[in-house]
């Protein structure tokens, strides 16, 4: 378990197994990544498409949260997957939408391909992209965390 694993923004998702010596894990999950979303969600992401994961200070509304790294998950048609909004793909150079009930990766998938939906009751995806609060411009969010 990580320290990615226990900032899941869902809660607790570690789990108790049993194993032989010959099934034992040998190296560290890594089923989670630290990326830095705003405070209902939106992953922070950088202009080349990668999502942000330096450390926080105090005057951002962003935090640090750990997100599932699913990259071969799709489908033919939209289905609905309690953990899709929690999901961290690749982008690429894919346009990022501005609607909040879709993910962030939503153009890098293939036409006829999905990843799943979730959402909350208002229809917000937790992995949509982030938006500055107020006025602020992204690019100077982006210049604060990597310099």
């Amino acid at each position: 378990m990580t320290v990615d694993c226990l900032l899941d923004p869902r809660g607790d998702r570690s789990t108790v197994g049993w194993f032989t010596a010959d099934t034992m894990p040998t190296s560290p999950c890594n089923c989670h990544v630290g990326v830095l979303c705003g405070e209902d969600g939106g992953v922070a992401y950088t202009p080349d498409g990668r999502a942000l994961s330096e450390e926080l200070t105090d005057d951002r509304d962003l935090r640090r949260v750990g997100l599932i790294r699913v990259e071969g998950r799709d489908f033919p048609v939209q289905v609905r997957i309690s953990d899709a909004e929690y999901v961290l793909r690749p982008l690429g150079d894919a346009p990022i939408p501005e609607r909040s009930d879709l993910p962030y990766f939503f153009y890098a998938l293939p036409p006829g391909h999905y990843a799943g939906i979730s959402g909350s009751t208002d229809g917000t995806q937790y992995n949509s992209a982030y938006r500055p609060p107020k006025e602020e411009d992204i690019t100077e969010l982006y210049e604060h965390f990597f310099g």
